[in-house]
């Protein structure tokens, strides 16, 4: 199929089955030629990996153990910035050759906790097999061994991949189209829907007297450190190094680190950040070298809380330190 509906999204197809079992078959003759002779312990972090770990195993001519763990580090859209160890390893590790096997590695934030708990438990080796990974995004000491297919910052369904649990069991995968919402099937959802507009508007108008532009926050309000899971940003205010542009845009050096890595502020990673009206873009420094963007939509700043979102509608809650 050229094209999928899941819930109140449309995607389009990305990568069709054929490419996606070219892919697998190489992985798997990859880790079958590292690993003969090893006796393997593969660790597909549920539930994603699933369908990607089945389809490996089958593909490699060598007979290895399996074990499944799983973590969660996002609820729904929204990342916590923390990782909750919902299955956690039930096989013996001690001086085995352990391949985690992951459908999907981003930030990193989840494998990086995983790593830590498995390398307590004294394996001989470690390491890490995902068909997607998105290196723009991650920013972590380890490396990935064995990777499928690098990719952008695309949100993709199918082959276990899911949107809010639906789409894994596609053969194919598919990425989002961006402007695409599903319209009500009968009249009476219509007649709900204008309902549920009109009252939202005259909730809105009382809330803000009328006032109906997006929300642009002010520079002022942003400069200091903030705080999400383990992750500190910092905005610097006295060390200007920024250039007005226009009226709406400013630039300005700060700093972004992770307690979890036992980074202090003084080793904290460097990175300058644009304001433009309300999109606040975050240039951050990559361990491989080079510098890549990351762009948010300022959604809001009430007192001491910040709300931030991705291009993915994935919204970040950070307090003011």
């Amino acid at each position: 199929m050229e094209s999928i509906e899941i819930l109140d999204r449309k995607f389009r197809l990305y990568i069709p089955e054929a490419e996606i079992s070219a892919e697998v078959n190489r992985l798997a003759s990859e880790l079958t030629r590292d690993y003969q002779g090893k006796d393997p312990l593969l660790m597909p972090i549920l539930n994603g990996s699933f369908m990607f770990a089945a389809d490996l195993v089958r593909a490699m001519p060598m007979d290895c153990d399996v074990s499944f763990v799983k973590m969660q580090s996002y609820s729904g859209m929204q990342s916590s910035g923390e990782v909750k160890e919902l299955m956690g390893f039930s096989e013996k590790v001690e001086g085995r050759h352990v391949v985690l096997v992951e459908d999907i590695v981003e930030t990193g934030i989840s494998m990086e906790y995983t790593l830590k708990e498995l390398w307590k438990r004294k394996p001989a080796s470690v390491a890490i097999c995902t068909f997607f990974f998105k290196p723009h995004l991650f920013h972590r000491d380890f490396s990935v061994d064995y990777v499928g297919r690098s990719i952008g910052d695309d949100f993709i369904v199918g082959d276990g991949l899911d949107y809010n649990c639906k789409g894994r069991t596609y053969k194919d995968v598919y990425v989002v189209e961006r402007r695409f919402v599903r319209q009500p099937s009968n009249i009476l959802q219509i007649m709900n829907r204008k309902l549920l507009t009109l009252v939202g508007v005259v909730v809105l108008l009382m809330m803000v007297g009328c006032k109906h532009d997006e929300f642009i926050p002010d520079p002022e309000q942003m400069y200091g450190k903030w705080l999400t899971g383990s992750t500190y940003y910092r905005f610097d205010k006295d060390y200007w190094d920024y250039m007005i542009q226009d009226s709406t845009t400013v630039k300005v050096n700060g700093a972004r680190w992770d307690t979890s890595d036992d980074v202090t502020e003084e080793e904290a990673q460097p990175f300058k950040w644009t304001l433009s009206e309300n999109s606040l873009t975050v240039v951050h420094r990559m361990y491989m070298g080079g510098t890549v963007p990351k762009s948010y939509t300022v959604k809001s700043i009430v007192g001491n809380k910040m709300i931030w979102e991705d291009a993915f509608g994935r919204q970040t809650i950070l307090n003011k330190q």
